[in-house]
């Protein structure tokens, strides 16, 4: 996945990227049952430019 559709521009610096997944289907009504389905995962990425 080129960096550039997470928004992270060619610049050689190192950037953090976060994904955050939340439940938010009915199933799942109580707020502390909620709270522990959801997760984030949190990394670094560099973008050095493009390569075929």
């Amino acid at each position: 996945m080129p960096t550039d559709s997470l928004g992270v521009r060619a610049d050689g610096r190192s950037h953090q990227v976060t994904a955050e997944a939340v439940d938010r289907t009915d199933a799942v009504r109580e707020p502390a049952v909620r709270a522990l389905a959801t997760g984030t995962l949190t990394w670094s990425v560099q973008a050095t430019g493009h390569r075929k």
